[in-house]
């Protein structure tokens, strides 16, 4: 193992990260806000498809930021501890064998979450969209699975960890691929698909 390179961040990174073609891509958000090292993270991601993306994080980040992070699609999130050294060897070993690593203090946070999106209704929910016809990005699915609940943007925003302008993009989306004019007919028609399996 050995570091090919080392780039501060800038807006081209993620054209300058493949000319190496890592197996490994180290990425400190020191410095970012977590939008800016998303975007950034998914800029990598498409330059590199099968490459692992290890994220360093400060100690303190607020929980929010982190799991956004880890729903970035990254590989691994680690915190910069004194112990850095063997965390990042760790990190990249597992990765190479599809294990995820992150810190324990968002293990309950992370579950917590995890259990609010994938209840069993949730699913159901899922796959009736798509036995239906409307094929939905997972995000989007989220979102109008929370508007059938009877939530508004700024619930919805908080319950996925995204802003309300975000959450007003996806509902736009849903409208269009649900072919509804209004929030009124979209909720209507979400009410239709079952909560349950018949």
């Amino acid at each position: 193992m050995k570091l090919v390179c080392e780039l501060p961040y800038i807006q081209t990174v993620g054209k300058l990260v493949p000319l190496f073609k890592p197996d490994v891509v180290l990425f400190d958000m020191d410095g970012l806000q977590v939008g800016d090292a998303v975007s950034a993270v998914n800029k990598i991601k498409t330059e590199l498809p099968h490459a692992k993306l290890i994220v360093l994080v400060s100690y303190g980040r607020k929980e929010s930021e982190l799991l956004r992070m880890i729903e970035a699609d990254i590989d691994s999130l680690l915190e910069k501890t004194v112990q850095i050294r063997n965390q990042v060897i760790n990190a990249i070993e597992a990765a190479m064998n599809n294990q995820y690593i992150m810190p324990h203090h968002l293990i309950r946070p992370f579950e917590k979450r995890l259990m609010t999106l994938k209840t069993i209704s949730f699913d159901i929910f899922s796959i009736q969209l798509k036995e239906r016809g409307f094929h939905l990005t997972r995000r989007e699915t989220e979102v109008a699975y929370w508007l059938r609940r009877g939530l508004g943007n700024k619930k919805i925003a908080e319950k996925l960890m995204i802003t309300k302008g975000t959450v007003r993009v996806y509902v736009s989306h849903v409208y269009e691929k649900m072919y509804c004019d209004s929030r009124q007919e979209l909720i209507d028609n979400l009410q239709t698909i079952p909560r349950q399996p018949s």
